[in-house]
């Protein structure tokens, strides 16, 4: 991991902390109406969308091969485990897959992407013990592969992105400890780490559309 990577999630670990405010014990002494701290809340999450990379470079080096076929939106899954936070704000390790292709008679062009995605949400409105609404931050390491083959050519390259975006979130609660939710995103800026290690590739350009659907187990 990069370190600017490495600083962003120390400070999202810190932020963290932060929001965590004091231990149960604190406050509990002789001051009267000094209230004990909020329960934090744990949860699991599994996710599964629909993502949409720009992929532009990598659309046009190969749109000629493949009669003008390109690599689009196409299904995304992840696994998230939260970190303690009190309240209704939410932080979280994302780990996803991706996968899309596009082909066009003997020559293909296939590309799939690792995840590993720290996001955090903040509450904008809640209607208690039903909904909430909230927006959030999306900062990714992003590994990628993609292979194209045809008749008498074959290449691959691999690629390592670090990209930012925003979301807003609706998430409804059925029970105390589970949440249905519905994420929509947008991946606005993102930097490829390959060419800094001397080698010719082509830019992976992630910035696009996430939309996800979510299950949070909360304990």
């Amino acid at each position: 991991m990069n370190r600017i990577y490495r600083t962003l999630f120390g400070l999202l670990v810190f932020v963290s902390m932060v929001l965590a405010g004091p231990p149960p014990d604190a406050g509990m002494g002789t001051e009267p109406g000094v209230k004990p701290a909020q329960k934090m809340l744990r949860w699991f999450g599994l996710e599964y969308g629909w993502y949409a990379p720009s992929l532009k470079d990598l659309n046009n080096q190969f749109s000629g091969p493949l009669g003008g076929e390109k690599i689009g939106i196409n299904d995304y899954i992840a696994i998230g485990i939260g970190m303690p936070t009190p309240g209704d704000n939410r932080v979280g390790l994302f780990f996803g897959y991706w996968n899309c292709s596009a082909k066009q008679g003997s020559s293909k062009l296939n590309v799939n992407m690792i995840f590993f995605s720290p996001e955090m949400a903040f509450r904008i409105v809640k209607i208690p013990n039903k909904v909430l609404f909230s927006l959030g931050l999306i900062m990714r390491d992003v590994f990628s592969w993609w292979k194209f083959e045809s008749v008498g050519a074959d290449t691959s390259e691999m690629s390592l992105v670090t990209d930012f975006g925003a979301k807003v979130t609706t998430e409804y609660y059925p029970t105390k400890s589970i949440g249905i939710k519905f994420d929509f995103g947008r991946i606005i800026w993102g930097f490829d780490w390959t060419n800094l290690l001397g080698e010719e590739n082509t830019r992976m350009q992630t910035p696009g559309f996430i939309m996800k659907f979510g299950l949070n187990f909360y304990y």
